[in-house]
């Protein structure tokens, strides 16, 4: 590289000029020197400086250190050979040059004065490369500037992503724990009713039945009387019966539900039965409303999956329909289909409420979206759909909608689940 430099600019002067390595061995000509010496370029380059002396070759290392170890450009006296036989004396100066790059190793110039030379090429070329220097040095400082700004700004990004995602993970288990406390509130609610009745069912059995008693003790009671009492404890048992099997449904239905949404356990379950659980813990969300559900779902499907994960998509799916998809709606309905085909597990979630705009399609799953902010949305509902069901189920899920045509979910979820 250096070598191609100095043949590049030495051409610009009639002064000769010959680039020698640190131990005086000679790497180029240039054409003034070629004809000073009177050899060819093929004939001098390689050869040592001092098989071109008359005189002082000894000398030739000490000159040759000196200048190495100088910023300065050194003068010497050296009896040159013309053509290694006419001996010239000639006035010189020998200078260091050091590649900006460092690419190359350092090599001395070696220059031979004319008398009333006016132009001192030389000295433009070292101002020259003392430039280039200047500005590599700058440039090198911008870099390292840049670099060192560029690993911050890489270390800072890093940690927001890493904090935006421990917020959105504890969000996610946020919505999670608070879809949960809404089942509980509406299944303790539904609870109520029946535990009253079987409760008020008891304590009229109860009182019957000391009636009974009284009219046994005192020999008062009659045909009439024992046909009532049994009537009437026949009536109230049923009575009793019917709402504590009722309780005990929900109850089931809520134990097995909650337990699975609170934990990532992986078993084997009947799709049907259990979807069938989670709709009866939602019951007494929607039986506040005129909106129906149905699920159409083959009886013979057993998956060893996740239920829990099955559970939330459903409870959320169906959430978004009420809050979002019945808004101005008094009797929506929501239809469930589910088909196995190639080994997939196919799910069809379709609502007849509003729909969605084309932009809002674009955003449905993404985190914090939601078009109810500052009324109780927290934009991760269809993103926990999302993840629960694209990373813990592995499946896929497609939105279809447009305005006033309500939304449709098609997912699909690999019957055969990777081991994780």
């Amino acid at each position: 590289m250096l070598i191609q430099f100095f043949q590049k600019f030495s051409h610009a002067t009639s002064e000769p000029w010959c680039l020698l390595s640190l131990n005086g061995d000679i790497l180029a000509l240039n054409p003034a020197m070629v004809e000073f010496i009177d050899c060819s370029q093929q004939q001098v380059v390689g050869l040592p400086l001092k098989d071109f002396l008359a005189t002082k070759q000894e000398l030739l290392p000490k000159y040759l250190k000196l200048a190495a170890s100088s910023t300065d450009a050194m003068p010497i006296t050296l009896n040159i050979l013309k053509n290694k036989t006419l001996s010239v004396e000639c006035l010189c100066k020998i200078s260091l040059i050091v590649p900006v790059d460092n690419s190359n190793s350092p090599c001395l110039l070696l220059r031979l004065d004319k008398p009333c030379q006016q132009e001192n090429v030389f000295l433009k070329l070292n101002s020259e490369l003392e430039t280039l220097r200047q500005k590599y040095h700058e440039l090198k400082k911008q870099k390292d500037q840049l670099t060192n700004y560029v690993k911050e700004r890489t270390q800072r990004l890093y940690q927001e992503i890493k904090e935006r995602k421990e917020v959105e993970k504890t969000l996610m288990q946020a919505e999670k724990m608070a879809a949960l406390g809404s089942l509980v509130s509406g299944v303790a609610h539904e609870i109520n009713t029946p535990i009253g009745i079987g409760v008020t069912g008891s304590s009229h059995l109860e009182d019957i039945s000391l009636r009974f008693k009284k009219l046994f003790s005192r020999n008062a009671m009659k045909k009439s009387d024992l046909n009532y009492f049994l009537e009437d404890c026949e009536e109230t048992s049923r009575i009793i019966h019917s709402n504590l099997q009722r309780a005990s449904d929900l109850i089931h239905s809520f134990k097995q539900v909650a337990v699975d949404q609170s934990s990532e356990k992986k078993r084997r379950f009947n799709l049907k039965s259990y979807l069938e659980d989670v709709l009866l813990s939602l019951y007494p969300m929607v039986k506040k409303t005129a909106h129906t559900v149905t699920l159409n779902c083959p009886e013979n499907i057993e998956l060893n999956s996740y239920p829990g994960a099955f559970s939330q998509i459903l409870t959320n799916l169906i959430v978004n329909s009420l809050i979002h998809g019945f808004e101005n709606s008094n009797a929506g309905m929501v239809v469930i289909d589910i088909e196995t085909e190639c080994n997939e597990l196919k799910l069809m979630y379709k609502d007849d409420g509003i729909g969605m705009t084309e932009d809002q399609q674009k955003k449905v799953f993404d985190p914090f979206f939601t078009t109810k902010r500052g009324k109780g949305g927290s934009g991760l509902g269809m993103h926990v759909v999302y993840n629960l069901i694209c990373k813990k189920l592995f499946g896929t899920i497609e939105c279809c909608s447009s305005l006033g045509k309500g939304v449709s979910y098609l997912i699909t979820i690999p019957l055969d689940q990777p081991i994780i």
